[in-house]
């Protein structure tokens, strides 16, 4: 039975294989909810974290290393907890609780500074207001931050499509450090736009010289 009113921070200090049990059941029940529910982001990657750091996965049927346990979920998935994890390790020091803070409000903890984020007003607002309250409170009250609004966009991809972009996303965070889906995306269009003019120049170039030649 997943035990979902235990507070992490007690779960965290099981002996290790009971520990192991309980955070894993954890970690896939927010496989199943994570499109509804982004508050579990945070504690995703806490629970990722301590999963590294005591080779929890040690206690897992069929995995045989930490990347092995992040890899038992679905592609998208997978992508969220190494996302998260990047998140926690990286805040760790700052706001080490990062427990029922939305996922879009921890990608703009991230982007602002260690002395400014760690600020117990910082903190509050990150865990009591919306993410756009939240980038709106650090404009307001922490302008040098350059903060910018975040704006979603809607796609309809089919599974293929789906699958590549998945594919570009993974290689973008794991080899290029990208912080996040959002960040790998970025990177892929900047990428394209540099590198596409140059194609579609090239190709207009042959087709001149095809006529040329005729």
């Amino acid at each position: 039975m997943i035990e979902l009113t235990a507070k992490l921070e007690d779960l965290i200090a099981l002996p290790d294989e009971e520990c192991a049990t309980a955070l894993n059941a954890r970690a896939r029940y927010w496989d199943e909810v994570d499109q509804v529910q982004p508050l579990s982001y945070g504690e995703r990657g806490l629970i990722a974290v301590t999963f590294e750091r005591r080779r929890l996965w040690e206690y897992i049927d069929g995995c045989h290393s930490f990347d092995s346990w992040m890899s038992h979920r679905p592609d998208a998935s997978r992508s969220t907890m190494y996302a998260a994890w990047r998140a926690a390790k990286e805040l760790e020091n700052d706001v080490p609780d990062l427990s029922g803070i939305p996922r879009d409000t921890v990608e703009t903890l991230r982007g602002i500074s260690s002395s400014v984020r760690r600020e117990p007003e910082v903190i509050e607002a990150a865990k009591t207001k919306t993410p756009a309250e939240f980038v709106e409170h650090i404009q307001e009250n922490h302008p040098n931050q350059h903060i910018e609004r975040r704006k979603p966009l809607k796609f309809n991809f089919s599974e293929s499509q789906s699958k590549v972009i998945e594919q570009g996303i993974k290689f973008a965070t794991d080899n290029l450090g990208a912080r996040s889906r959002e960040e790998a995306m970025e990177m892929a269009m900047a990428e394209a736009m540099e590198q596409w003019p140059f194609d579609v120049a090239a190709e207009r170039r042959m087709a001149e010289i095809l006529e040329t030649i005729q």
